[in-house]
């Protein structure tokens, strides 16, 4: 079977996963076919998710059962005519999410960026333009850490990120403007955008220095965010987070937001939503950062 290198993990799989770098060595943890008890719905529904203690469960009637355990094994019993690009996005994005969650990592919803060995990760809600705002930053010499999920481990140098999906996720309207043309693919999580690479990712573990979580605002302002208020904030945007409320790890979940909180600036970066403000939006961003590791 395939194996894959994604955020320090060599994961096997029985699909392939185009989004990642093939790997060689042992594998740390599996995807594969499982049986499942419980029954899928004749008629498509929302999807389902729930934790019970180490396990975390999702039915949908388009693809299956997933179950995520141990932070190893990621199992799944298909249905009968699954759709494989939604099966795709599911094991790429929440499931990989709940393994790494399993392993003791703090996964954020966020886009990471590196510069000069020392990252930055940009957290908001899907459609508040992380992504956008990560193209801006790479045409002006960032380099892309990883897209959407920001996994955080605790080193001796205090909390680093990993390396994950090289790729953006980006309207058409958005490459447009940067007078891109070549974009690798549609995504599978959200057909209306295109996979776009920005240049060599950035492939080793990096220390975080700082995050910015985005609002909206007439003007750009970026403003310090209070440890306590951070704590919240980093809550509300962690990666599949209403889960962990039924799960053995939401404690583990609190500590780790509370101590980023306390190690770590959070600022917020509020900003109107035009394209036409990227280069401002970035240079504010540049400016912060500059003294922020000096």
């Amino acid at each position: 079977m395939p194996r894959y290198l994604v955020y320090g993990l060599i994961v096997e799989s029985e699909w392939e996963l185009p989004d990642l770098e093939p790997a060689a060595g042992a594998p740390s943890a599996r995807i594969g076919s499982g049986e499942h008890e419980g029954t899928l719905s004749a008629n498509p529904g929302p999807p389902r998710w729930w934790a019970e203690g180490n396990r975390v469960f999702l039915t949908d009637p388009l693809v299956g059962i997933i179950c995520i355990s141990g932070g190893s094994e990621v199992s799944v019993h298909l249905s009968e005519c699954p759709d494989r690009p939604l099966l795709q996005a599911y094991l790429l994005g929440p499931a990989l999410a709940a393994l790494l969650h399993q392993r003791g990592f703090l996964v954020l919803h966020a886009s990471v960026l590196a510069r000069h060995s020392r990252a930055l990760a940009i957290l908001g809600n899907s459609g508040d333009g992380k992504s956008t705002l990560a193209l801006q930053l790479c045409s002006g010499g960032w380099r892309l850490v990883a897209d959407d999920q920001a996994v955080i481990e605790w080193t001796e140098r205090g909390p680093a990120v990993h390396s994950g999906r090289g790729a953006l996720r980006v309207s058409w309207e958005v490459l447009s403007h940067f007078g891109e043309t070549s974009a690798i693919g549609t995504t599978n999580e959200c057909r209306d955008k295109l996979l776009f690479r920005p240049g060599t990712p950035f492939s080793e573990q990096t220390p975080l220095s700082c995050l910015y979580v985005l609002g909206q605002a007439e003007q750009i302002r970026c403003t310090r965010i209070p440890p306590q208020d951070a704590f919240a904030q980093l809550v509300q945007h962690s990666f599949m987070g209403s889960l962990l409320t039924s799960s053995d790890s939401l404690a583990l979940h609190f500590l780790q937001c509370a101590d980023l909180a306390e190690r770590l600036p959070v600022r917020r970066l509020e900003r109107p939503q035009s394209l036409a403000m990227l280069a401002r939006l970035a240079k504010v961003i540049n400016d912060d950062f500059e003294k922020l590791v000096h």
